[in-house]
């Protein structure tokens, strides 16, 4: 959770564990104020959500991606516009690991 000037911004996961992904929300603080703001994981099954940074509009934050094959994860460090969008690899810290 960051404050960003006068909005909140907020991760979730869907909390399926076959395919489990994370959202980012955003809210004033009201009901009718609070909604999705961007897709965080890219399409991909996630199985962590790591720390975090605002830069501008961009939010920059490392996942856990994967399984990519049986056994392996990638941790990569990923943007998105906090306007809308999906996250976009900036770069894969450790392939296939």
């Amino acid at each position: 959770m960051r404050k960003v000037n006068n909005t909140l911004y907020i991760a979730f996961s869907n909390g399926d564990v076959s395919g489990k992904s994370y959202s980012l929300w955003k809210s004033d603080g009201t009901e009718a104020g609070t909604v999705f703001s961007a897709s965080l994981g890219g399409g991909h099954r996630t199985s962590g959500f790591g720390s975090y940074a605002f830069v501008g509009d961009n939010l920059f934050y490392s996942i856990v991606a994967g399984p990519t094959s049986p056994g392996s994860t990638d941790e990569e460090l990923r943007k998105v516009n906090i306007n809308g969008g999906s996250g976009q690899v900036v770069k894969d810290i450790f392939p296939g690991t």
